[in-house]
């Protein structure tokens, strides 16, 4: 599994986050498997992708949102060759989140549809 190990820099050090702002068109939507050890939130804007995190597989839609967590394996593909994905990614330092919440915490999307709908749109 070490091949597919990605290192992230945080090379600012000020503070352990990275933003990210995506904007693929067909082929280009692709990421291969690779894994981390930050976490992170990924929310799709316009558009669709797929993701496969941890072996499943999910189709993402505006306003949907996943999260990657330390370890996990991830990759995302195009659907269709002529699709567009627009999304937000923000990678938060496991080191970091280790010393602010505690070790061994892992991330969940809510299993209650109403709360995730109100994640959603709540301001």
């Amino acid at each position: 599994m070490a091949e597919h190990y990605e290192s992230e820099a945080f090379i600012y050090n000020q503070v352990p986050v990275r933003i990210f702002n995506h904007s693929f068109d067909g082929t280009d939507i692709f990421t291969s498997l690779h894994w981390h050890r930050n976490v992170e939130f990924n929310l799709t804007t316009e558009g669709r992708i797929k993701m496969n995190i941890d072996g499943k597989n999910m189709q993402l839609l505006p306003g949907d949102w996943c999260i990657v967590n330390s370890g996990e394996l991830h990759s995302n593909h195009w659907i269709e060759p002529t699709d567009h994905f627009g999304g937000i990614c923000v990678q938060i330092s496991k080191s970091f989140l280790d010393r602010w919440i505690g070790e061994g915490v892992r991330f969940d999307l809510p299993g209650n549809q109403a709360a995730s709908d109100r994640i959603k749109t709540d301001p």
